[in-house]
């Protein structure tokens, strides 16, 4: 119930996912779940996916032809994330130089955008 009213609530929701078959199948629940919250804007957000390889694309693809709008940006499994938890920082913190913090600079600039794309539209 707090998941339904915080996506009622929300400007956008992201649903962060895991691109491995376990975690995709998964998803489709949150979908009937955004349904519910009367189809808040959302993006799947692929996350923890290895910086090696098709999983990634493969997971795109499949979510898309699920019907979900997928996050343009995808955030890896970096070991910067790893560090940075551990002396309890983010990945910008940590290493600002890092893909880690360039990946999630990159995820915070496009919800802003969104956010500001959602604020125009209200106020048109």
């Amino acid at each position: 119930m707090e998941a339904l009213e915080a996506a009622r609530q929300a400007d956008i929701v992201l649903v962060p996912v895991e691109p491995h078959v376990f975690a995709l199948d998964t998803v489709a629940k949150a979908g009937d779940l955004l349904k519910l919250a009367g189809n808040a804007l959302a993006y799947v957000l692929i996350n923890k996916a290895p910086v090696q390889g098709t999983e990634s694309a493969a997971a795109v693809t499949f979510l898309t032809e699920q019907g979900f709008k997928v996050c343009p940006v995808i955030l890896h499994l970096r070991a910067a994330h790893r560090h940075a938890s551990n002396v309890g920082q983010v990945a910008a913190e940590f290493d600002g130089a890092s893909k880690a913090a360039s990946e999630t600079l990159a995820l915070y600039n496009f919800v802003v955008k969104a956010l500001n794309t959602i604020r125009k539209l209200k106020n048109a």
